[in-house]
């Protein structure tokens, strides 16, 4: 149940950036009204971009280390799991 919880997260963070075009402040348009402002489009969009991409990725291994806290088993699983893994590829 995380793992599609942590999609609709994401899903909502990247949509954001539609609220834009109805001027509700977000990341997006506080973007557009720094470059207005600047005139930096390229560095204030690779910031914006940035901030997208942290929020998503930190989204994902919130979404992952919950995942893992409530799974059975816990963190023996998943370290059992990667030594399998790892003698599975070593015999191929």
């Amino acid at each position: 149940m995380v793992r599609p919880l942590v999609n609709v997260f994401i899903g909502t963070v990247i949509g954001s950036a539609l609220c834009s075009a109805i001027a509700v402040q977000e990341v997006t348009w506080v973007t557009q009204t720094l470059n207005i402002r600047y005139a930096q489009a390229v560095l204030m969009f690779l910031i914006a971009g940035a901030v997208y991409l942290v929020l998503s990725l930190g989204g994902a291994a919130i979404g992952g280390a919950i995942e893992r806290a409530v799974s059975p088993g816990g963190r023996d699983r998943s370290r059992a799991s990667k030594a399998l893994d790892v003698t599975a590829g070593a015999q191929a």
